[in-house]
């Protein structure tokens, strides 16, 4: 992980690693929005598969709730054949209790990790199928 960047940001009680370039040569662009209610950051490679990390912070909603929310608006918006939802499941970020569930349509798949921290909900998808997106979810700690 020689040359990654650490994502630090005082709306997040969290951090975390990521590599500026791909071990492809590509860039890696972190894309940042905030609206009233929540609070995002998104790492992409746009010119391969290689990183697709996002991480979205919800003020006053429990994980059940944001998974609720969540599978609703894909169901709408991914009408596809083929298109699955899993269950939340029990999961951990380091010593963190957590929960899991993944969606996947066609080609593609993402896993989502909801960890609840004080008043907020973070919310993390990445592409469970690039390792690069498996180290940057190595590197996540809550911050307190």
């Amino acid at each position: 992980m020689e040359n990654w960047q650490i994502f630090t940001d005082p709306r997040f009680l969290l951090q975390f690693r990521y590599p500026t370039v791909t071990p492809q040569g590509n860039m890696v662009e972190l894309q940042e929005e905030q609206t009233s209610d929540l609070a995002r950051v998104h790492l992409i490679s746009r010119d391969s598969q290689e990183v697709y990390f996002e991480v979205r912070r919800y003020r006053d909603l429990l994980p059940q709730e944001e998974y609720q929310r969540h599978t609703t608006y894909l169901e709408q918006r991914l009408e596809l054949e083929g298109f699955t939802i899993t269950g939340l499941i029990d999961h951990a970020v380091g010593a963190s209790p957590a929960h899991q569930y993944s969606f996947q349509w066609d080609d593609q798949q993402r896993v989502a990790i909801l960890i609840q921290q004080e008043h907020f909900t973070y919310r993390i998808i990445y592409d469970p199928v690039s390792p690069i997106n498996l180290q940057i979810l190595s590197t996540v700690k809550l911050i307190a």
